[in-house]
């Protein structure tokens, strides 16, 4: 079954979420997962890893050291690590669909959202940080 969704995703087009779904309920391809390299650079609990949404070789993490990491997952190098401007552990840190991998949104234990902003080519200098909004209790 997963064959056949696998190759239903590339040449009919079947959505990201039937996708998902199939594999997530495979047993037989969890049990071939393996271990491709651990990523070791925050220095707190990661509480959350994404892909990039349009080329897939970026990896976003977010750690309780309130720091945002980008990753050439391929070859397990940090593009990018910046603060996240927020005061508590990071809990989402996720890129905006259509956005050229310029932005990401971001949430803590603050209880604050953050859209940041990443001008291509640029260091964590130019980073920028914009308060979306906030909410009180957990």
């Amino acid at each position: 079954m997963m064959l056949s969704a696998s190759y239903d995703r590339e040449v009919s087009g079947c959505s990201e979420r039937h996708m998902r779904r199939v594999v997530s309920g495979n047993v037989q391809c969890l049990q071939r997962m393996c271990l491709q390299r651990k990523l070791e650079a925050h220095a707190g609990c990661v509480n959350t890893v994404s892909f990039d949404t349009e080329g897939g070789d970026v990896l976003i993490s977010g750690s309780d050291d309130q720091q945002i990491l980008l990753w050439d997952w391929q070859t397990g190098r940090v593009r990018l690590r910046f603060d996240s401007g927020h005061a508590n552990n990071v809990f989402q840190a996720r890129m905006l669909p259509h956005s050229s991998g310029s932005r990401l949104i971001t949430c803590t234990a603050d209880g604050q959202v953050r859209l940041v902003n990443l001008p291509e080519g640029a260091g964590s200098l130019s980073v920028s940080r914009t308060l979306l909004g906030e909410h009180v209790g957990r």
